[in-house]
């Protein structure tokens, strides 16, 4: 196989689709909601104009839910972790077996250079490779090998290999994975696949502006979702509809005579005919949606100030390029850097914070206990599950100590693993490595 892109241009005429009745009754649920709301605005501005009109304010932005999640945790429980997690000398953990099962997969870790997988269970397997996911389900562990990426089955010991692919994300319940085809010349591909791995059905979605946009997961109604790629010094060679500028670390991004000027305010951008708005360096960042049916792209602005990020250290508002997905409200989490001031000046995780897809804007804030010290401790957004907001814990310095769930309603705790000394959380179910 030459590359996943090619590999399903080649079979598209006998390739296996999805039946999207399921998506398109959610969208049509959610345009109906949304036109039911707009009827019912109308009709209170009807009303309203009836009135005199003294002053001409803006319309305030909805309120932010307060939920605070200070509180010290109580111990509680993970159905899909173990109860306890033995240190196993690296020497002594075994190959991860093919063509069997081993039952789901809880994390990723590594002790002493070696990469291994904690299953449901507690055993631990040596993976033998580089650890690109681990499906939310625990079904399905991404590993790459040379230029080969090896999807294999926790449950029952299937594998699929596609050359020069990498994972980019997974879908909320971890039945589908996005695909990229790795280019060799290092530009950034100009589609995705969504692929089913059970039974190996597939979706191409094109990327609009790949020089600008990377693929990551889906939302929860199953749009592929997209983040601004990181800048680098390195110019890509894009289609001539985009015609990128080169990008840089230190300095906000140039515009080319062949693309519209990029905003410079703090306002939310609109996006130009045929692009997708990125908001300037220092502002804040963008997500892009792209429906796999019909191909349509959206963007929204997500403003650093707005998730509390007064201090940015990156163009994407001092967050980081993952997106986890809220199964239950469809919400995106982020978990912007905050400055620590002490002897040194360090970044650590801050606050949680939900957006709202539809408008970029934040609808819930978890706070989380202040981080202070010069080797501080933290608590880090490593995923979300079906029981909240999984976290990593630290007490001092930035070794994941014990996990934790974050209940997203009443702000409450848990440690539901204590880990051994001398371990490394790469990763947990739905999460990418670091």
């Amino acid at each position: 196989m030459t590359g996943l892109r090619e590999h399903f241009a080649g079979t598209a005429e006998g390739a296996k689709h999805y039946d999207v009745t399921e998506t398109v009754v959610r969208r049509a649920r959610r345009h109906r909601v949304v036109a039911q709301v707009v009827g019912a605005a109308a009709a209170v501005l009807v009303a309203a104009s009836a009135a005199v009109v003294l002053t001409n304010r803006p319309a305030l932005a909805p309120a932010v839910t307060e939920i605070d999640a200070t509180r010290p945790p109580q111990p509680g429980r993970l159905d899909w972790l173990p109860a306890t997690f033995a240190a196993v000398d690296p020497e002594r953990i075994p190959d991860l077996p093919t063509g069997r099962d081993v039952g789901e997969g809880a994390l990723i870790y590594r002790r002493d250079r070696v990469m291994a997988l904690l299953t449901s269970d507690g055993n631990s397997y040596r993976v033998p490779g580089d650890v690109r996911g681990l499906s939310p389900d625990g079904r399905w562990l991404a590993y790459r090998v040379d230029d080969r990426l090896v999807l294999r089955s926790l449950v029952d010991g299937r594998t699929q290999t596609f050359s020069y692919t990498d994972l980019t994300g997974w879908s909320v319940d971890g039945t589908q994975a996005v695909l990229t085809s790795r280019m060799p010349d290092g530009r950034p591909p100009a589609v995705a696949t969504v692929y089913r791995p059970d039974d190996g059905a597939a979706r191409t979605v094109r990327v609009p502006d790949p020089a600008w946009w990377a693929p990551r997961g889906l939302s929860a109604d199953g749009d592929l979702l997209l983040m601004p790629r990181r800048l680098t010094t390195a110019t890509f060679d894009a289609p001539a509809t985009t015609a990128p500028p080169e990008m840089s670390t230190t300095a906000p991004p140039q515009t080319s005579a062949t693309e519209p000027p990029l905003p410079r305010s703090t306002e939310e951008p609109a996006a130009a005919a045929g692009t997708l708005a990125v908001p300037p360096s220092g502002s804040g960042f963008g997500i892009g949606f792209v429906d796999p049916v019909d191909q349509s792209a959206r963007s929204v602005t997500v403003l650093a100030e707005r998730i509390g990020s007064d201090d940015p250290v990156e163009w994407n508002g001092g967050v980081d390029q993952e997106i986890s997905v809220r199964a239950d409200t469809g919400g995106l989490m982020f978990q912007p850097l905050r400055a620590v001031q002490d002897e040194f000046k360090v970044y650590a995780p801050g606050d949680l914070f939900e957006v709202d897809p539809a408008t970029g804007r934040p609808v819930r804030h978890f706070r989380l206990p202040p981080v202070t010290g010069r080797d501080p401790s933290y608590l880090r957004l490593l995923g979300t599950a079906p029981e909240g907001f999984l976290l990593g814990a630290s007490d001092d310095g930035p070794w994941t100590q014990r996990l934790e769930v974050l209940d997203p309603l009443t702000g409450d705790r848990r440690t539901v693993l204590r880990l051994p000394d001398e371990i490394l959380v790469d990763l947990v179910r739905g999460g990418r490595p670091y």
